[in-house]
């Protein structure tokens, strides 16, 4: 995939202002809050001499310090971890920067022009405020978590399946890789298909019937931030329109990669959501430390899947190769039945579709038996179809006399 130019105007979902008392250090940030809350750790009380500071992140790459100061002046306040970032002039405390190579710069929600109401800026966490100051009662919050949802478009490639990426741009986290085209539930009116449903259509302009969305798996997530999210992977086989960027000013390509070879360049979030759903896995955990690319890092594999139970409609079925095969001849599969004989080496179940309707898939013995089995059934439908439309009866060699143009020939049926 070639990346074109972007245009000079793509800044990312939002862009927001701010600076110091002073006015000499100001900043533009672009992007969404990432884990707005409120600390109260000795670095924070003793640097701005108050109870707590109200922090969020937001994407580095989206960070542009405008002011006549330039960049901040730095000050390790955890030496060769974290630095805080303030006005020489006036002493204004306005951002921290882990060090390393950072995706994320902490930003003081107070430094920012405009911080009145804004869902995006509200403190999720409060963090250890009554160590500055006993008297302030802990808040009856819980933790919390944004939820992402992944869409998993899958079609059936010459090499096996194939799944659709698309390539972050602009003023976005993890600019330059990979990623399933996702985004998050916007709040307590919107249930995550919806969500999935309605971010399919922002982002790649496919329309998916609620119907064709199917749970692929679950990952528990950590960035190399320490910024947690609970990410939901859907599957979805069957959608109308040809998938396209919607978005250029958050994707700049997108296409469609094998899943038994997943491409280098994503991002290691989706990286680990794709092996586990590959892998038959329903839930995982990734949980990236600090240092950790956002990249996936073969070497840095944070991947851990806990085993899944058979489900109902697996139940009785036969081994994820075979059912991969019948799904991909008649579609998805609701339930299977063990209709086997008492004959060792071969198998038979009874598959029941999710839409109606039922077949018969059976393993055989060998070549031998299975190539008998396919010559029988190739003559009892041709025989119904001879018998449905009045044909003449089968002649001495086995095939079907007055069918025009149709031939069947007992031994060399496959």
């Amino acid at each position: 995939m070639q990346r074109p130019d972007l245009p000079a105007s793509a800044a990312g979902p939002a862009v927001r202002t701010g600076g110091c008392l002073c006015g000499a250090l100001r900043f533009t940030v672009a992007g969404q809050p990432v884990d707005p809350h409120v600390c109260g750790c000795a670095h924070c009380v003793r640097r701005s001499g108050s109870p707590f500071q109200w922090w969020t992140a937001f994407p580095l790459a989206g960070l542009s310090w405008t002011g006549e100061h330039g960049e901040p002046t730095w000050y390790d306040t955890h030496p060769g971890r974290a630095r805080r970032g303030f006005c020489s002039r006036c002493g204004s405390h306005v951002a921290a920067l882990d060090h390393g190579d950072p995706v994320e710069v902490g930003i003081l929600v107070t430094a920012l022009d405009d911080h009145g109401v804004d869902p995006a800026l509200t403190p999720l966490n409060p963090n250890r405020l009554t160590e500055a100051a006993p008297w302030i009662a802990p808040a009856p919050t819980r933790h919390q978590v944004p939820v992402d949802v992944h869409l998993l478009l899958r079609r059936e490639g010459p090499d096996g399946p194939e799944v659709l990426l698309s390539r972050r741009a602009g003023a976005v986290y993890a600019t330059g890789l990979l990623h399933a085209p996702s985004g998050h539930v916007d709040g307590p009116h919107e249930d995550a298909v919806r969500a999935l449903i309605r971010e399919a259509g922002e982002e790649t302009g496919v329309a998916v019937d609620p119907a064709d969305v199917v749970h692929a798996v679950t990952v528990h997530h950590r960035s190399p931030g320490g910024a947690a999210r609970i990410g939901l992977v859907f599957e979805v086989r069957r959608w109308r329109g040809e998938p396209a960027v919607m978005e250029p000013d958050l994707c700049d390509a997108m296409g469609w990669y094998p899943l038994a070879d997943l491409p280098a360049g994503m991002v290691a979030y989706c990286r680990a959501a794709l092996d586990a759903y590959r892998d038959g896995h329903r839930f995982a955990v990734h949980f990236q430390e600090p240092g950790d690319a956002v990249a996936f890092d073969p070497a840095a594999d944070r991947l851990r899947t806990l085993p899944t139970p058979c489900t109902e409609a697996e139940a009785g079925g036969p081994d994820p190769a075979v059912r991969e095969f019948t799904e991909q001849a008649v579609g998805r599969i609701a339930s299977w039945t063990d209709v086997s004989w008492a004959r060792p080496g071969s198998r038979v179940w009874r598959a029941t579709g999710t839409e109606g309707g039922q077949w018969y898939v059976k393993i055989h013995r060998g070549v031998r038996f299975h190539r008998r089995e396919v010559d029988a059934c190739v003559r009892v439908v041709i025989d119904h179809i001879r018998t449905a439309c009045r044909w003449k009866p089968w002649n001495s060699s086995g095939a079907v006399e007055g069918a025009d143009g149709l031939q069947s020939s007992g031994g060399d049926a496959n």
